[in-house]
């Protein structure tokens, strides 16, 4: 049970953290439009409050038997053990290769290493997807993302 808790707890901590970055920007501009930090804040606290009913609905059915489903297989665990070493790589390298190629590098390991893609499905994915992010955020909505040290 210890380690069906792990994973949310990790997750909830990551995101406390993005949540703390994010509300270093401004979520309204002077003229009263949605600033930078806006949209970062609101996905933070949607994420934080799903994380919040999969703790408590987890340790709800703490009570009950479990079944060997229940308990996980160490496939699953060592699973999740990379997707945590994933997500806080690409936290890092967020800082020092900025968002979107994080974002990129983190789509295309997830998609060629669990999803099975093959590579060059799993490459145009991630390119279109952070083109597709890119567009939307940055020259839609005027929101750019952390830039790393490398741009």
């Amino acid at each position: 049970m210890i380690w069906r808790l792990l994973f949310p707890v990790f997750l909830a901590i990551c995101i406390l953290i993005l949540l703390v970055q994010a509300l270093n920007l401004t979520l309204f501009d002077s003229n009263g439009m949605i600033g930078p930090g806006f949209l970062p804040v609101c996905i933070a606290i949607l994420i934080l409050s799903l994380l919040g009913i999969d703790l408590f609905s987890s340790i709800r059915n703490q009570q009950k038997k479990e079944t060997e489903d229940q308990k996980g297989s160490p496939k699953k665990f060592s699973y999740q053990l990379i997707y945590l070493i994933a997500i806080s790589l690409t936290l890092v390298l967020s800082n020092i290769l900025g968002m979107l190629i994080s974002l990129g590098l983190f789509i295309f390991f997830i998609l060629f290493n669990f999803e099975k893609r093959p590579l060059l499905e799993s490459g145009v994915f991630a390119i279109i997807s952070i083109l597709i992010i890119y567009v939307v955020f940055d020259v839609l909505l005027g929101i750019s993302f952390p830039k790393g040290f490398l741009d």
